[in-house]
């Protein structure tokens, strides 16, 4: 029976935790001592990640739709044959420009791969809305077929 991973309070982990959640990192920086102190009275039981270990990353290009700037909202999700229902971060993105995003997925309780992603068929629904460089187009929401796991 797979368990979950193992936890290392320690300054690596620490910078893991604060770059996942960009709220910590904001408000603690990479300060170690701090961060350990906010997941044991906070991250624990809001169900966040403390270690470096399961997290998938997934960028997806978007410069087919040629926004005009950076200031585009992304609307993502994921699907698959099993299992997607269990990973977090399908909703959100750490960073983001006129040409592509990129999402952090965790899946609970266990590490996840891109292995095994690919092996449930996990992929990427977007939609990206902004403006865009055709003067034709407006700023009609630019819509894109799914995205397949890496």
């Amino acid at each position: 029976m797979e368990g979950p991973p193992t936890l290392t309070l320690d300054a690596t982990n620490a910078k893991c935790y604060a770059d996942r959640y960009p709220d910590l990192k904001a408000a603690f920086g990479y300060n170690t001592n701090a961060l350990i102190d906010h997941w044991n009275r906070h991250g624990k039981t809001e169900g966040r990640y403390f270690n470096c270990g399961g997290q998938l990353s997934k960028t997806v290009d978007t410069s087919a739709c040629n926004f005009k700037n950076d200031n585009v909202v992304y609307i993502t999700s994921v699907g698959g044959v099993t299992d997607h229902w269990r990973l977090t971060g399908t909703t959100a993105y750490s960073e983001s420009s006129a040409s592509q995003f990129t999402m952090k997925l965790l899946q609970h309780p266990s590490q996840i791969s891109a292995e095994k992603a690919k092996e449930k068929g996990y992929f990427v629904n977007w939609c990206g809305v902004g403006e865009t460089g055709d003067p034709t187009a407006g700023k009609t929401p630019s819509l894109s077929a799914p995205s397949p796991a890496k």
